[in-house]
């Protein structure tokens, strides 16, 4: 009878997870190299730092170009905090009226989207300078649509792709699906009528992912983001569907000195940096191996 540990189980699994990922690369030609974010050539930089000023339930990032700073969003209770790209509190905005509050996406502007999970919400708020609290009736802009799902299986991640004015939105599992919304933002300028539709080319099932806990549309790459919580994994696809590469989230790779426990949101700054958060409140940082900043 062949009896395997736990710790030989894992390595095995680990060493999968490689192959897969090289596998992948490997598929790729150069010129298709070059347009990638290039996951597997990020170190961490930061990890595990606690944000001292959130308690608990850090579920969402995004970077704001504009301020050069990150937003957080918890769900409980409902706050965007905002951030140092070091992980250092800056500020609090309580957000009023809104529930389990699980993503949020800078749009530009100073408006950003926000998403509320079992309400299946997409609100467009706005935060400026001397913001100190957001109230539900103020938004400027909200979208319930029903996605069919029980509590706690709704909408997870929100990514906003400023070429084509699209906000991008993830559910968490059972089924996992990502949506492609228009004419919400209005931010070409032109009025148009909202119009939502499944990305049915991007396949949920390449991406080797247990859930989808967090997306990013990269504005350099062209390319979507999917942040896994169970498989502690990110995963690259172009919008055409092709899968691009991975990163595990796992002690042992990319420096990791211990795992990324339950990862929630991911976002990516103006110097090609990747920003982690994971519940209940920590930080992490990646930067490319062959970094000059």
């Amino acid at each position: 009878m062949l009896v395997l540990t736990a710790g030989v189980i894992l390595s095995y699994l680990d060493v999968e997870d490689v192959i897969i990922n090289h596998y992948y690369e490997f598929r790729l030609s150069e010129k298709e190299k070059l347009k990638t974010v290039g996951l597997s050539d990020y170190t961490a930089s930061i990890q595990g730092l606690r944000v001292s000023c959130i308690e608990r339930n850090l579920s969402g990032i995004t970077f704001n170009h504009d301020t050069n700073s990150l937003f957080v969003i918890t769900n409980g209770p409902e706050e965007i905090t905002e951030l140092s790209c070091d992980g250092i509190g800056i500020r609090k905005i309580p957000l009023k009226g809104f529930q389990d509050t699980e993503g949020i996406v800078y749009i530009g502007k100073q408006i950003f989207g926000v998403i509320e999970e079992r309400r299946a919400v997409i609100s467009l708020i706005h935060i400026d300078k001397a913001t100190s609290f957001i109230e539900k009736r103020s938004v400027k802009k909200q979208l319930c649509f029903d996605v069919g799902y029980k509590k706690n299986k709704g909408f997870e991640g929100i990514a906003y792709n400023p070429a084509e004015d699209a906000l991008y939105v993830v559910t968490e599992k059972s089924p996992m699906v990502l949506y492609r919304i228009d004419g919400l933002t209005e931010n070409s300028g032109k009025s148009s009528a909202i119009s939502i539709k499944k990305q049915e080319k991007i396949k949920i099932s390449d991406l080797h992912m247990e859930d989808l806990s967090g997306l990013h549309f990269d504005t350099v790459s062209n390319n979507l983001i999917f942040l896994s919580d169970r498989s502690r994994l990110i995963a690259e696809v172009t919008l055409q569907g092709k899968v691009m590469g991975f990163k595990e989230l796992e002690k042992g790779f990319s420096g990791l000195q211990a795992d990324v426990k339950q990862p929630e949101g991911i976002t990516i700054d103006k110097n090609r940096n990747i920003y982690v958060v994971s519940e209940p409140n920590l930080f992490y940082a990646f930067q490319k191996t062959d970094s000059k900043h």
